[in-house]
């Protein structure tokens, strides 16, 4: 049986990715995006053995990973979870940050305010 046999769709067949490509994501040089790549390609797993949707559009950068969508890629993949969503985080856009911290603290407020911890 020839290789091409084995998989019955294109999305089914493990991607060509050079030694190069691969080096470069794994450090990290192509953004969460290309770590969530690097993960998946170095577990060995294709897009659909992942199971998260929408992942061929994260990976190519045109769609945000969710901090969930991050969790269950870690889990699929045994990447680092920690050191992904901390990528995560600083590809947060500055104006994104600053709503994220104010809201951060308007939720400590209310808390204070309320009594409590």
């Amino acid at each position: 049986m020839a290789t091409r046999d084995l998989f019955s769709s294109e999305a089914e067949r493990p991607e060509a990715v050079t030694a190069a490509d691969l080096e470069a994501m794994v450090r990290g040089e192509r953004g969460l995006a290309g770590l969530l790549k690097a993960a998946r390609v170095g577990a060995g797993l294709t897009l659909d053995a992942v199971g998260v949707p929408r992942l061929r559009a994260i990976e190519a950068g045109t769609e945000r990973p969710t901090p969930e969508t991050v969790r269950r890629l870690a889990a699929v993949t045994g990447a680092d979870l920690v050191a992904l969503l901390s990528m995560w985080d600083e590809g947060i856009a500055a104006g994104e940050r600053v709503r994220l911290e104010e809201g951060r603290t308007m939720v400590g407020e209310a808390i204070t305010a309320g009594g409590g911890s």
